[in-house]
């Protein structure tokens, strides 16, 4: 399933050029490479959560509001891939998370934030505004 799965991302990246990919450069030498259980230590007022999944290797979050504005958070394990659609982009910018450099992606409504530690990568979007995304990731416990 793993190498199908390699096989299936590095073709959307061939046939797809205008997307960014993301990945652990060497996956096989990560200390820990189970996902723990991550929970958000920010929220912002209304939005509560829709939806929350665990399994070994990734933790996947969505909260909405009753406006229809949502932020996901996705922590995907050390062989996981996330994948920015980076084809004309409002603004891309690095900035820091927790210490670590983060790259911030806004495409029309959307606002993407990738960063990875030595163990996982977390990538957080949503429709609300960069500084709150920003919040929310700095407060990821």
């Amino acid at each position: 399933t793993e190498a199908g799965r390699k096989w299936i991302t590095e073709l959307i990246g061939k046939v797809f050029p205008t997307h960014t990919e993301y990945s652990l450069s060497d996956h096989e030498n990560v200390p820990n490479p189970e996902v723990k259980r991550y929970t958000l230590g920010y929220v912002p007022e209304g939005f509560s959560i829709e939806v929350e999944e665990y399994d070994e290797l990734d933790c996947f979050l969505v909260y909405m509001n009753e406006d229809g504005l949502f932020f996901r958070l996705h922590v995907i394990g050390p062989s996981g891939v996330v994948q920015v659609d980076t084809e004309n982009v409002d603004s891309r910018e690095q900035v820091f998370i927790n210490g670590e450099q983060a790259e911030l992606v806004t495409k029309n409504i959307v606002t993407s934030i990738v960063w990875s530690t030595d163990e996982v990568m977390f990538f957080l979007d949503g429709s609300i505004d960069k500084t709150e995304l920003i919040r929310i990731a700095n407060n990821i416990q």
